[in-house]
């Protein structure tokens, strides 16, 4: 059976921010994303977003996801497939 790490643990703020901050990065992820999303550019709204109930809700949600395909077992939101 595989272990699958946290993503927050991995997937840190601390980690995150800079990255995303950094704007060739954010150059290579805009045509990525969906025409109507805005981008957060600034280290703070960077930081506001990572700390929203949504994407700790996404966040969540992923995790459930990789668990149940790795270990093939069955999540809370329901199956894998």
């Amino acid at each position: 059976m595989f272990v699958l790490a946290d993503l927050s643990l991995v997937l840190t703020r601390e980690a995150m921010v800079p990255v995303l901050a950094n704007a060739e990065v954010q150059q290579r992820l805009i045509p990525l994303l969906p025409e109507a999303a805005e981008l957060p550019k600034t280290e703070a709204e960077l930081r506001a977003t990572m700390n929203s109930p949504q994407f700790q809700q996404v966040q969540t949600n992923h995790n459930l996801y990789l668990d149940c395909v790795i270990n093939k077992s069955q999540s809370l939101l329901g199956p894998c497939d």
